[in-house]
């Protein structure tokens, strides 16, 4: 073998020599990593094995305190909303021990106030039944007016009385005399309409007035006779002379229950003391039958006696006598009781009616009185002829047109009605009457009238 050939093998062989020896290096190598990778995952693999079994033993444990703990819990809740349904159970029943309560206290208190009601009614039956027994004293018993109506006979439709309906007030008059149209003056107009109320012509009423109609009225026979324009009464009564029906019967302001001087007129007889007219009786041996009696007319100075309402007036009360400013109102009649019923005979007669703070006066031709009495209260009709302008003068100056407006009053119209329909009293000269048959539908409640002494009365008279 030469030395190529020689060199050339030595190559070979130690080449070979080095990739054994490299080929042991590695997989020695790859041996030690693979150990040492074992020998380093060994630990984390312990540690993850670890974790994992303390997690599950956590869980378990968990899962096994939650199972235990929640039949516990249930248990505590309940226990609590069995409490609070108790508590409510509790506060119902106090609640309603409370309403029980209430009911009982309302209950006694009706029952006392029924107590209260029934003890006053006895109380004011036994005042009145002492009253009574006590009301006729020396033979002389008082009354003192309550109120005052202008008798005005009504149907339920007003159809029968009123066929064509109500009269028209101010205001609709106005509208009708000056329609909305065309330049006027104040003068003109306002001022001549009261101008003309005020100081009334005898010229006729340009505008319709509806008198009352039909034959059946309140009032009394003031003429003893039976005449074409007379009425009859409810009761059958014939000859019935009350022509102020025929003027008040379809105006709404007088009639009840809403008309203005229905309420207002027999208010100002309870609230004004210079309203106050009395009656006294002397001279009565029974008030069922006496065939003498002598009727005495006052004026009070005192408020009414009233219950605790305060509306109603009661019997029993005293007024004293007004015989200063009241002198001109002290009138005296005879009369006679008939079957409880006082008739006086005619005789003029005056009284104070101021509505609206004017201190005015009616006054009756002939008045007469029927008036049924018993011991706490007399109530029937004062009827006379009323004179016309005395009449009218009471209602303007108490009643503005804005008053009169609110109850469709119109103050002219009636002017001209009263004296178209007067029927008594004419005027010496003229020969027109001056006064116009009327009747008062009046009650009274039963007083004891207080007189001055001779030495107080007389140094009245001189003021």
């Amino acid at each position: 073998m030469n030395a190529a050939c020689w060199d050339h093998e030595a190559a070979r062989t130690a080449t070979a020599r080095a990739d054994a020896t490299a080929a042991r290096t590695t997989t020695a190598g790859t041996t030690t990593a693979r150990t040492a990778t074992a020998r380093a995952d060994a630990p984390a693999a312990r540690l993850t094995t670890a974790r994992a079994t303390s997690a599950r033993a956590t869980i378990a444990r968990t899962t096994t305190a939650h199972t235990t703990a929640a039949p516990a819990a249930t248990a505590h809740a309940r226990s609590h909303l069995r409490r609070l349904w108790l508590a409510l159970v509790h506060a119902r029943s106090h609640l309603r021990r409370l309403w029980l309560s209430r009911v009982h206290a309302r209950s006694r208190l009706r029952r006392f106030s029924l107590a209260l009601a029934l003890a006053a009614v006895g109380i004011q039956a036994a005042l009145a039944a002492d009253i009574g027994a006590n009301a006729l004293q020396n033979k002389t018993i008082g009354y003192v007016a309550t109120d005052f109506h202008w008798a005005i006979y009504q149907t339920p439709s007003a159809k029968s009385e009123c066929p064509k309906g109500f009269n028209e007030g101010p205001r609709e008059q106005f509208s009708r005399l000056y329609p909305n149209h065309g330049k006027r003056t104040l003068s003109d107009t306002q001022l001549h309409l009261e101008t003309e109320t005020w100081f009334p012509t005898g010229a006729e009423d340009s505008l319709p007035f509806h008198q009352a109609t039909g034959r059946i009225s309140y009032g009394l026979n003031l003429d003893g006779k039976v005449g074409p324009n007379d009425f009859t009464s409810p009761d059958g009564e014939p000859g019935i002379d009350n022509q102020l029906f025929r003027v008040l019967g379809c105006v709404i302001g007088y009639r009840a229950p809403d008309g203005v001087e229905y309420i207002f007129g027999p208010k100002a007889i309870v609230d004004s003391a210079y309203n106050r007219t009395m009656i006294e009786l002397t001279g009565v041996d029974s008030l069922v039958n006496d065939d003498d009696v002598t009727v005495t007319v006052y004026r009070g100075l005192d408020r009414l006696l009233t219950d605790a309402s305060g509306n109603k007036i009661m019997p029993g009360g005293s007024q004293r006598v007004d015989v200063r400013w009241g002198r001109p109102f002290i009138q005296h009649y005879r009369g006679k009781i008939v079957g409880g019923v006082l008739i006086t005979e005619p005789g003029e007669f005056i009284f104070p009616w101021m509505t609206l703070r004017v201190p005015t006066y009616e006054r009756l031709h002939d008045m007469r009185m029927r008036l049924k009495l018993t011991a706490s209260a007399a109530e029937g009709l004062i009827a006379g002829y009323t004179d016309v302008e005395t009449w009218y003068t009471q209602l303007i100056r108490n009643d503005s047109t804005h008053h009169l407006s609110n109850g469709q009053i119109s103050a002219l119209s009636l002017h001209k009605a009263l004296h178209q329909l007067a029927d008594a009293y004419p005027d010496p000269n003229n020969g027109a009457n001056t006064a116009i048959s009327s009747a008062l539908d009046v009650k009274f409640t039963q007083v004891f009238i207080r007189h001055p002494e001779a030495a107080q009365a007389n140094a009245a008279l001189r003021k």
